[in-house]
């Protein structure tokens, strides 16, 4: 968990933690003891949602985890972010501004992601 939360703020604009690296290290604790004691709970409640949608929806309930932490630990935050106009495969992509909202899922995604890439890796 800390060498995702340590990856998803150095790449990722919409995620900031602004107390050093004791704080990440203190997040990622804090991370590991609610996924061993509500994601058991958690997961039986999103059992409906994540069965109708085949399991599209798992990345809510890493979103949560992620807010609860940054709502103990006030100095982890999603915050919203705007981006510059850039160029994907030819194609010119007009820049924009991404809410709270929007912030929070593409961050909850990408920390999945990032974790399961470290989880490959070690």
């Amino acid at each position: 968990n800390f060498l995702a939360f340590l990856a998803l703020i150095y790449i990722y604009a919409g995620f900031t933690a602004n107390g050093g690296i004791l704080t990440i290290i203190g997040a990622g604790l804090l991370l590991a003891v609610i996924q061993v004691f509500f994601d058991p709970l958690l997961k039986m409640l999103m059992l409906p949602i994540n069965v109708i949608t085949l399991g599209m929806f798992r990345w809510l309930t890493t979103a949560i985890h992620l807010l609860i932490v940054s709502y103990i630990i006030t100095t982890i935050q999603f915050v919203p972010f705007s981006y510059q106009q850039f160029i994907f495969l030819g194609i010119p992509i007009e820049g924009g501004h991404i809410n709270l909202i929007f912030s929070v899922i593409i961050g909850s995604i990408l920390f999945r992601f990032i974790r399961e890439v470290v989880k490959f890796l070690t």
